[in-house]
């Protein structure tokens, strides 16, 4: 038996429907790793093969392609030789014609405007490792507050739209996606690493409460692996509506990032003191109580007082808040890798790309003797 033969046995029907379906449908071989089903564990299983490689086309574009492995087996498959218009297109031009990235997006609006009729302003997010869509963030009002949801193109949605930033509702896009990739199954809630003094506790068949010293910051149930809308839901006196979520660690984020920040934590952010913080976060409320919007979340002062997520926003801008401090190293270069204020945050999102702590990156400067 050669080469070409022994791999095409030890290949699932499912991995030599994909690679047919790659070389079939685009001349230049590129491999979107979650669309139209034949992505997820599908394209890792291929890649570790060596049928499939990243590459560039003819315009400098990055992507993953069918190897000459890859297409001596296409070849060997189906007794059609390679493409001779194999580097006529661009990788975007390629990615329209075999898959529709068009009608992907509208299919996703039209799926997530069912369950969440204000969805709006859909913005496309791009693969980490790939030059590919993965999916959309969308944002949604409710009354005064903004929220940003996601939905990935093989139709796994978040529609509550928990989340407060874009940026946090793309990371729920990566999280799906590394999800469904060729890995062990996701943690429980309380399997989720954390590097604070927040702590997820077992509370009864398939439900965990999320705390942080006294406080109890929200409820996760599993509803199950087969729920298109996410594994895990979420509910917290703090967020408008339930959330729902692939994956536990996202889950877990989205509780803790709902609770409302305290001056204290502006005071770490901002490095101003905390007489000049609650002095602004002050001055604030008195501005705001004519339009009726609120500032402070609870009666106490000081210290621990909380503050709504827009008032936090405000404050920031008003005492300079420095750039998010913390770099995860993925992406093409530094100038695109993603930032966080916390480091907690990036170590759990480096750990969901199968990297270690070293891979985060401290943007703070060395103090000197």
């Amino acid at each position: 038996m050669d080469q070409l033969a022994k791999i095409a046995d030890g290949m699932t029907p499912r991995m030599t429907e994909a690679l047919i379906f790659w070389g079939d449908r685009n001349p230049q071989g590129s491999t979107a790793r979650t669309n139209l089903g034949q992505g997820g564990g599908t394209h890792g299983a291929v890649h570790r093969r060596g049928l499939i490689a990243q590459g560039r086309d003819a315009r400098g574009g990055t992507g993953y392609y069918l190897s000459p492995l890859g297409w001596a087996l296409y070849t060997h498959l189906t007794g059609k030789p390679r493409p001779a218009d194999a580097d006529r297109l661009t990788l975007a031009e390629a990615l329209t014609e075999a898959y529709g990235t068009g009608a992907d997006q509208a299919a996703a609006q039209t799926a997530t405007r069912r369950v969440h009729r204000r969805a709006c302003d859909f913005q496309p997010v791009t693969a980490i490792d790939a030059d590919l869509v993965a999916g959309w963030t969308y944002r949604a009002s409710e009354s005064t507050r903004t929220r940003y949801g996601w939905v990935t193109t093989d139709g796994q949605v978040a529609p509550t739209a928990t989340y407060v930033f874009r940026d946090w509702a793309a990371e729920g896009v990566h999280a799906a996606r590394i999800a469904g990739a060729d890995r062990a199954p996701a943690a429980t809630p309380t399997d989720v690493e954390r590097h604070d003094d927040v702590k997820v506790h077992e509370d009864g068949p398939g439900k965990w409460i999320v705390e942080r010293g006294a406080d109890f910051l929200g409820a996760i149930w599993d509803e199950g692996a087969r729920m298109a809308r996410g594994r895990y839901a979420i509910w917290s006196p703090y967020l408008p509506t339930a959330g729902f979520f692939v994956a536990a660690a996202p889950a877990v984020d989205a509780i803790v990032d709902a609770w409302p920040p305290s001056l204290a934590d502006l005071v770490q952010e901002t490095g101003a003191p905390l007489e000049v913080v609650a002095a602004t976060a002050d001055l604030l409320a008195q501005e705001q109580e004519v339009a009726a919007e609120r500032v402070y979340r609870t009666a106490v002062r000081g210290a621990e007082a909380r503050v709504t997520f827009e008032a936090a926003a405000s404050i920031r801008e008003t005492l300079g808040a420095p750039a998010a401090r913390y770099a995860v190293a993925i992406g093409r270069d530094d100038r695109t890798w993603p930032r966080f204020h916390g480091r907690d945050r990036a170590v759990r999102h480096a750990a969901s790309y199968g990297l270690t702590a070293d891979a985060v990156h401290d943007s703070a400067p060395v103090p000197t003797a």
